[in-house]
């Protein structure tokens, strides 16, 4: 009786409305993540299959990196299955989160400039780095930006940042400032 009440008020007819809506909606979700979903796990069998052979290249060029961001404190880093260590040389091994996290910065930034030149001659992309040294003293700043500019001979490297001190570390044809006051 109640089913009869609304079919004839039109609410019936208004909820079903949603319903479909809803449903609508819901099959949509479903279908964006699965797109997504499929997408991320092609580029990261992509990615796997790209740099598969290069893995250690990249961890050479990281550990080459990480020992001079850290002025030769940490001179190894080593890949495990669950967590990334480096090693001091000393030969004592510290796990990531053991790490300061200026040291976890460096050893980040080292990774991802071993990953980048590495696979340069397969896709040459440019880094972006938006004040990505924050955490680092003038010595490592110092160190990063000689870093940079040895990879900007075959990379393209964008850096943003609000300190003018970097206007000391590279060349001014070099800099394009976007200060307008």
């Amino acid at each position: 009786m109640e089913i009869d009440q609304l079919a004839k008020n039109g609410i019936l007819s208004s909820l079903r409305q949603q319903q479909a809506n809803l449903e609508t909606t819901i099959n949509q979700l479903v279908f964006d993540w699965f797109k997504e979903k499929l997408a991320a796990t092609w580029i990261n069998k992509a990615l796997q299959f790209a740099s598969a052979d290069r893995f250690p290249k990249i961890i050479d060029k990281a550990n080459n990196y990480f020992a001079t961001l850290t002025r030769q404190h940490y001179d190894k880093i080593v890949v495990g299955d669950e967590v990334i260590s480096v090693v001091d040389k000393s030969g004592q091994s510290f796990d990531v989160g053991e790490l300061s996290q200026g040291t976890a910065e460096q050893l980040y930034v080292s990774l991802r400039f071993g990953f980048a030149v590495v696979m340069s001659d397969t896709v040459n992309l440019p880094l972006l780095i938006d004040d990505g040294f924050v955490n680092f003293d003038n010595l490592r700043k110092e160190a990063v930006f000689e870093i940079i500019k040895n990879i900007s001979q075959e990379n393209q490297v964008i850096y943003f940042t609000a300190d003018d001190r970097i206007l000391t570390e590279v060349d001014d044809e070099k800099v394009i400032n976007l200060d307008k006051g």
